[in-house]
Formats: C-alpha cells, sequence, structure tokens
C-alpha cells in the first residue's frame, strides 16, 4: 500500500482521549500524522488504566537531518502520597496514577517531538514499504519511553541530570550475578556493567512474560549512548513480540504491538494493565483548537545504515528539585 503523501496544512489541536485516558496537544500535525498519532494512542490505551489522564504534548516541525523523533516524562516525581518506595523517581504520569491526584495540574505529563520531513509512513495497517519509517511504531516507542522506560544512569555509572535517587526502573536493574545495580559497591562498578551483555530487568511480572527468567537490558560492550540500558537487548527481542522496546527499528518494519515484556515491566512499575487488550473500531479523534508546549527529550534518530535508535539528548537539563522531601520533582529533560 503506498504511503500517504504529507499534506500542506498542520494543525494544532487537542485530542480527546479514548477512554479518558490519554490526551495529546498537537502543535503542526498534517492530518495524515494525527490520525496516525491518535492510533498509537489508542493502542496505549487498550492496554493500560489510567483513571487520572495521561496529557502528551506534541510537537511536528523540521528537525533537522537523521532525527526522526523523541518523548520522554517532563518531569518526575519522589516521596508522593502513596508512592510504592521512597527515594525512587517516578514519572509523573505513573506518580498521577499511583497517587489517585493529578499531581502537575495542566502541564502535560509528556513530551514529544516528531520531524515532519522524514520519510514517514503514515498508514495503521503495518504494510510499510522499504523506503519508509513507520510512524505509529517510533510514536509507540516513544511513548513507552514517557510513561516509564527510563532511568538516569549514564556510561560512568553514575545518576545524571541532578538525580539524588534512581527511577524505579533503575531499581529493578541487575548484573549477571543478581546484585541491584542501585546496590552495586562503586560507579565503576555499575558503569562495567552497563558494556557486559549482562544487564537484566528482574520484575515478578516481567520475567513471567519472559519465560520466568529476567529481562535482558541492551547493554553491548561498547557503550552507546541513548541506545545502551534503556532499551530490551536487541538480540533476543527484535525478532519478537517484544521488539518494540529495542533501541533501533529498520526501515520498512513495522511494530504495532507492544509486548508482553514491556506491559510486564510497566506492570512492575506500578502501572494498572487492562485485563485483556480492549477491542476497538479505530476512528480518528475529534480535535479541539488549542496550542501546547515542547520541552527536552530522548530522540529517536536515524543512523547512516537506514535504522533509527534512541538518543538521548542531555542538554540543557535542568534541575527543579523542591525543598519539600515528601514531594520532590525532577525536571529531567532528556
Amino acid at each position: 500500500m503506498p504511503a500517504f503523501a504529507i499534506g500542506n496544512t498542520p494543525s494544532s489541536d487537542i485530542s480527546i482521549p479514548f477512554n479518558n485516558s490519554i490526551a495529546v496537544n498537537y502543535t503542526g500535525f498534517t492530518t495524515q500524522a494525527q490520525t496516525a498519532f491518535d492510533y498509537a494512542v489508542s493502542i496505549w490505551n487498550s492496554a493500560l488504566v489510567s483513571p487520572i489522564a495521561i496529557k502528551i504534548d506534541a510537537t511536528f516541525s523540521n528537525l533537522g537531518a537523521g532525527i526522526l523523533g523523541s518523548a520522554g516524562p517532563q518531569t518526575f516525581k519522589v516521596n508522593f502520597t502513596n508512592a510504592p518506595q521512597t527515594n525512587v523517581y517516578y514519572p509523573i504520569s505513573l506518580a498521577n496514577q499511583l497517587s489517585g491526584s493529578d499531581l502537575n495540574g495542566a502541564t502535560g505529563e509528556i513530551t514529544a517531538s516528531f520531524n515532519s520531513t522524514a520519510d514517514w509512513y503514515y498508514g495503521t495497517d503495518g504494510i510499510t514499504p522499504f523506503s519508509q519509517y513507520d510512524f505509529v511504531s517510533v510514536v509507540l516507542h516513544e511513548i513507552g519511553h514517557g510513561l516509564g522506560f527510563t532511568g538516569f544512569y549514564g556510561s560512568n555509572g553514575a545518576l545524571c541530570c541532578g538525580a539524588t535517587f534512581p527511577s524505579i526502573f533503575d531499581t529493578y536493574m541487575e548484573d549477571a550475578g543478581g546484585t541491584k545495580i542501585t546496590q552495586l559497591s562503586s560507579d565503576a562498578a555499575r558503569s562495567s556493567t552497563f558494556v557486559s551483555n549482562s544487564l537484566y530487568f528482574n520484575g515478578t511480572n516481567a520475567n513471567a512474560a519472559n519465560g520466568n527468567t529476567r529481562v535482558n537490558l541492551y547493554a553491548p560492550t561498547t557503550f552507546s549512548d541513548g541506545s545502551s540500558i534503556y532499551h530490551l537487548d536487541d538480540t533476543a527481542y527484535s525478532s519478537t513480540s517484544n521488539a518494540l522496546m529495542t533501541y533501533s527499528i529498520p526501515n520498512g518494519t513495522a511494530r504495532h504491538t507492544i509486548g508482553d515484556v514491556t506491559l510486564g515491566i510497566l506492570k512492575d512499575e506500578g502501572w494498572t494493565l487492562q485485563v485483556t487488550a480492549v477491542p476497538f473500531d479505530f476512528t480518528p479523534l475529534p480535535a479541539i483548537l488549542i496550542i501546547g508546549m515542547f520541552a527536552g527529550w530522548s530522540a529517536y534518530r536515524r543512523d547512516r545504515q537506514r535504522k533509527s535508535q534512541d538518543k538521548q539528548i542531555q542538554d540543557n537539563v535542568s534541575d527543579q528539585m523542591s525543598d519539600k522531601a515528601e514531594d520532590k520533582t525532577l525536571s529531567h529533560h532528556k
């Protein structure tokens, strides 16, 4: 099936969410791009129970050569009411669900940006031409990062970005011997583990979805900034139904399934899942005119081998932690 042509008239809209879950503030999107984004949102809505609306501020503009898109949590919360663990950062969308209240008010929970000049396929049928990149797949992947597939460790084994505590994802990571990454004796020990090909996510639900074994994370012997650590291992999962959260997606490939391993990881972090996927007949969401906003991100890039990979942009990191120990906020612009 041929790709949709990019329309000439951009939009700046907010879409009313399916099941009162995820709402999107659209800025600059063409009709085709917004329809595909809505479809990706509907897949996430069929998987998650989120009584507190999740707001995504999404921008569609020229990001330059090589960049497909980006997304991440707008901020993180720690030691909020009903937090399952103390001194652990939760992405704001998850913190809202766990606390039972909208902790950040009208501000969005996830920020996202996608390249309007990329070679996109906007279809929702999963039949992506070899010369193009599947927009739905990239949006699905980036929303996954915004929901909690992220953390604060870098190549040197230290917490980055002004964080004084690990993320909830970080607390489940282990080395080959089963020692939690957060409990290793030094930054050097963590740094070594991050290039060991033996980094794991060990959570009850994730393991159950992975044949009752720990989940392999991407930790190649040469650290790849923005790809290492916070993705599923490419070798283990790229050819499976759990490929969505691997670090790369080839052109001509569609991944419209979240995957049980990724859903297990999110459940371990604290998300409530739908008992079964909710079937739906997709129609574009109605829209109301409003201007969205954009902050920092984790960029989904296209490399010279015509693959795309996450590249975390850590410039202009802002540390906006409050002095209240019971409810600190970290603005982590990646």
